[in-house]
């Protein structure tokens, strides 16, 4: 899908120079990131995406198109900033009402005095503080109710089924995480909600942009006021917005930072044929401290020169996120486009989208790119004619409060004008001429008579301030609190002394209806900043390596797979106040006699609610009330009853027990004997059985023995005889021998 040359589309993950390379990219983080808790495979391949992820938000495009040209001849990045800077004039012209007027607002909030010279110099200016009151009572009631104090700014929920609990789990780890990320990790993100609720009451809408910071290596979460921030009046959503540029102020040194950090920034001042000062020391880069409008006209049209400044004023740049056919497939990819507003000049390009973010068809055909959203819109209340500049207290009370203010400055006008006496002297009157002032106290010697003097001063009629205008003034007043919900209840005072308590609560909650509604949109907004940060997590895995320690539990990047739609805000979308909340417990309480309620968790939540420090250290074993006398002498008698009951019940089942067991025995001893007696034959049976069969082989070893003590005899008789002849014949030949040794030795004598 892209052609040859151009750097970088969504068909895939192939950046500029090869497959992304944190080191190359300046990703402060280093590929081991905390050890897998599941698959190392899954991991592996999870930080992987989690790196192009990241080379999708840093590498600057810019840089690859520096010397480009399209087709016709002409400059791409020129033609981009001229499209580009057409568009971003238009929106400005689009919601020009909308900043005259919001302008009014700030000065009445901020309750601005500007001298007057009617009905003459320096008359009555005086601002009421309509708008601030009701800005300053919505905050001081949304701040501590939105942001809780128990530190649990973030919490987890699993909608669905889970068996085993393992969502359950991963998502209270990210939970914590996430916490301790927006309580002390993340710059100044409760100073700026504190900020966010003041302004959105005042101008109906507010900002906050969630990015990455590389250079820090923390992720950020800024306020961006509507004046920062332009988009067309007529966009209806801010996701849905075409542009959305936003307002950047850098100094000379931030930028010069910007440049040498591998071209983060190309650099403004740079000639298009690469002439310039390279080393970009003493730059002015153009800095412009002119308006919105003004510049963007200038770039687009001509080619001036911004005006010299001091070298400490910030330079104006607009940060468009908007899309653009890089590649030039046809289809417009989302991409962040920052330009200096002063020369127009592009200094900086990139991919706004996630890898998982393209969809294709079955032909592998790209049909859409979802865009990475930055910024979270935190509507006051929705605006009558559609428009994402929502209604705040300067549009629903800004006339309210003028007629106040003119209303309030005419009484004081007219009472000027009554209490300092001024009119007309006759000529007559043998006195100087001139302005005639007299101090009190003071006495002043006239050459003339009191008739005289009498008939020669004239004071034109004057009246008093008009009642009329001052009960006109307090309707309008009780108008713009009716209409801000600011009852005198919510501003300390104490209700009549015999106002039920019931009704009190009821006023309350009735007066805290509007603001209910307005918690639920700000919580509705926290969501979506939450799954900002989360993505955040997701594709920068080695802040977990550094942020494990703190967070209390093990982290891994598959925790931040599959789990995003389980973080929520912790705040209470419904928004009480403490008092109703304490109310609501106490209603709670009242059932605790029931047994119904568990007293340890009711006792934990009323800790809660009071916002103690360590409130666990509270907590203990709740003693058992005091026994009354009485209701303890009804308790043992119905003890002793209920005893005596249970011991005659018992003794009646003992009984039927005894009897059942019992027969149970005689049955036993019948089928015992049955079968002694079965034993008992059996074993004679056996004995007969036995003794017949001993006699069998008594008489066969008899008949045996017999024979083989016959067979013995036999032989030992045969042996005896054998050995008789031989002893015979041994005695023979003896015999024999020794007649032959005899014979012999008688020869030998007779020779």
């Amino acid at each position: 899908m892209t052609p040859p040359g151009q750097p970088m589309g969504p068909n895939g993950p192939q950046m500029p120079g090869g497959s992304p390379d944190p080191a190359s990219m300046g990703q402060p983080q280093g590929p081991s990131g905390p050890q897998p808790t599941q698959d190392p495979q899954q991991d592996m391949q999870d930080q992987v995406k989690a790196y192009i992820d990241y080379a999708y938000s840093e590498n600057n495009l810019a840089k690859h198109f520096r010397d480009k040209k399209d087709d016709d001849g002409n400059d791409v990045l020129d033609n981009m900033s001229s499209s580009i800077m057409g568009g971003i004039a238009a929106d400005i012209t689009s919601r020009q009402d909308w900043m005259d007027k919001n302008e009014e607002w700030l000065k009445l909030a901020l309750l601005i005095r500007e001298e007057k010279s009617f009905p003459w110099p320096k008359a009555s200016n005086v601002k009421y503080p309509l708008i601030a009151t009701a800005a300053m009572q919505f905050s001081a009631r949304a701040y501590p109710a939105l942001v809780p104090s128990d530190g649990k700014i973030v919490k987890a929920r699993v909608p669905g089924a889970d068996v085993q609990g393992v969502f359950q789990q991963k998502a209270l780890r990210v939970a914590i995480h996430m916490s301790y990320q927006v309580s002390c990790t993340i710059p100044d993100w409760e100073e700026n909600m504190d900020k966010l609720l003041m302004t959105m009451a005042v101008s109906g809408i507010c900002f906050k942009k969630t990015w990455h910071d590389s250079v820090l290596k923390v992720h950020r979460s800024e306020l961006v006021y509507p004046e920062n921030l332009i988009i067309n009046y007529y966009a209806t959503s801010l996701d849905q917005a075409y542009r959305k540029t936003e307002v950047l102020y850098y100094t000379s040194n931030q930028i010069y930072t910007k440049i040498m950090n591998d071209e983060e920034f190309l650099d403004p001042d740079k000639d298009e044929d690469g002439g310039g000062d390279d080393d970009g020391e003493g730059k002015d880069y153009g800095a412009s401290t002119v308006d919105d409008a003004k510049p963007i006209k200038e770039a687009v049209s001509t080619d001036l020169t911004p005006p010299p400044t001091d070298e400490s004023t910030p330079q104006k740049f607009y940060a468009c996120h908007t899309f653009w056919d890089l590649d030039g497939d046809g289809y417009e990819e989302p991409y962040i486009v920052v330009l200096h507003a002063a020369t127009g000049k592009i200094v900086r390009i990139t991919a706004r989208w996630d890898s998982d973010g393209v969809t294709k068809n079955a032909k592998g055909d790209i049909i859409h790119v979802k865009p990475v959203e930055y910024f979270t819109d935190f509507p006051f209340i929705p605006n009558p004619d559609g428009s994402i500049y929502a209604c705040g207290f300067g549009m629903l009370m800004g006339p309210l409060n003028e007629a106040v203010n003119t209303l309030g400055n005419q009484l004081i006008d007219s009472g000027t004008l009554n209490n300092l006496s001024g009119g007309f002297i006759g000529k007559n009157l043998r006195i100087k001429m001139g302005t005639l002032k007299l101090q009190p106290g003071e006495w002043k010697v006239v050459n003339a008579s009191g008739e005289d003097m009498h008939k020669s001063f004239f004071q034109p009629p004057t009246k008093e301030p008009s009642g009329i205008l001052f009960q006109l003034m307090q309707f309008l007043v009780t108008s713009g609190n009716q209409l801000a919900s600011i009852a005198e209840i919510f501003v300390g005072k104490m209700p009549g002394q015999n106002t039920p308590a019931s009704t009190t609560q009821e006023t309350v909650q009735q007066g805290m209806a509007v603001f209910t509604a307005i918690y639920k949109r700000i919580y509705r907004s926290l969501g979506k900043e939450f799954q900002k940060i989360f993505r955040l997590n997701r594709i920068t895995p080695g802040m977990l390596e550094e942020e494990i320690t703190y967070a209390g539990q093990p982290l891994s990047i598959s925790d931040y797979m599959g789990t995003e739609m389980m973080i929520i805000p912790g705040a209470d979308p419904t928004g009480d106040s403490a008092t109703v909340r304490q109310q609501k417990l106490q209603a709670v309480g009242q059932l605790l006699s029931l047994g119904t309620i568990n007293p340890k968790v009711y006792t934990q939540r009323v800790l809660e609610s009071l916002e103690l420090v360590n409130p666990q250290e509270f907590a203990a074993q709740p003693q058992p009330p005091a026994p009354d006398p009485k209701a303890g002498l009804i308790q043992q008698k119905m003890q002793q009853d209920a005893q005596k009951s249970a011991l005659d019940s018992q003794g009646k089942m003992q009984d039927q027990k005894n009897k059942v067991e019992l027969a149970g025995l005689k049955i036993q001893e019948k089928a015992a004997d049955l079968e002694y007696k079965k034993q008992i034959q059996a074993l004679e049976l056996s004995s007969k059985e036995h003794s017949a069969q001993l006699d069998s082989l008594l008489t066969a070893f008899k008949t045996q023995h017999d024979a083989h003590k016959t067979s013995l005899e036999t032989v030992m008789n045969a042996l005896k005889m054998s050995m008789q002849v031989s002893h015979e014949k041994n005695l023979n030949d003896q015999e024999l021998t020794a007649a032959k040794n005899m014979s012999a030795q008688k020869g030998m004598n007779g020779a």
